[in-house]
């Protein structure tokens, strides 16, 4: 049965398949960013804070004792291990109402998933790189708190708000790295 039928799929299957095409865009672009040189991780890390920054703020606002770990801090100090400066051209960042922010939150913790990725892939090719960011272990935490209700039935009523909140924040991600990348070439 297809997965908006909300009969033998959950809803982590659900945002899954809802996300998907959003989800490969993003790592696309980000994979290249992160796993290049020196300067490409640096651009990686500054769209990073770019985007977190502005989603962390209204996490605070909104969710201050469910949200997912702030991480901003992690790639601030990675970034100046580099060298770098942090961003100050942060970008805000809104769900609507009727949004269900646990779909923001399954993206963010699920973003530690394909940073693990790009942390091993990262510590081959240059070793002596800043990766706090990728290695932290609180979102993990995170993500694992989430499991319980991914593993839910999927209700097509009721979950279509949690996916509205992870397509918004998947564009959000992909607005600030499409950004990020006409920095670069500029």
């Amino acid at each position: 049965m297809p997965v908006s039928s909300g009969t033998g799929s959950s809803l982590r299957d659900f945002l899954r398949q809802g996300t998907a095409d959003d989800h490969a865009r993003l790592d696309e672009r980000l994979g290249a960013m992160a796993l290049g040189d020196r300067a490409s991780y640096a651009a990686f890390l500054a769209m990073q804070y770019r985007a977190r920054r502005g989603i962390e703020s209204w996490l605070g606002l909104h969710l201050p004792d469910t949200a997912p770990p702030r991480q901003c801090a992690l790639i601030a100090e990675d970034l100046a291990s580099l060298g770098e400066t942090v961003p100050e051209d942060v970008p805000g960042f809104e769900l609507e109402q009727d949004d269900d922010p646990f779909g923001l939150c399954w993206v963010m913790a699920g973003s530690a998933l394909g940073n693990r990725a790009m942390l091993v892939q990262l510590q081959r090719a240059e070793p002596e790189l800043p990766v706090r960011f990728l290695s932290d272990p609180a979102m993990m935490e995170y993500w694992r708190s989430l499991l319980p209700r991914l593993r839910q039935p999927h209700a097509p009523v009721a979950d279509a708000g949690t996916l509205r909140a992870a397509r918004t924040t998947f564009a959000h991600f992909d607005a600030v790295a499409s950004g990020s990348a006409m920095r670069k070439a500029a």
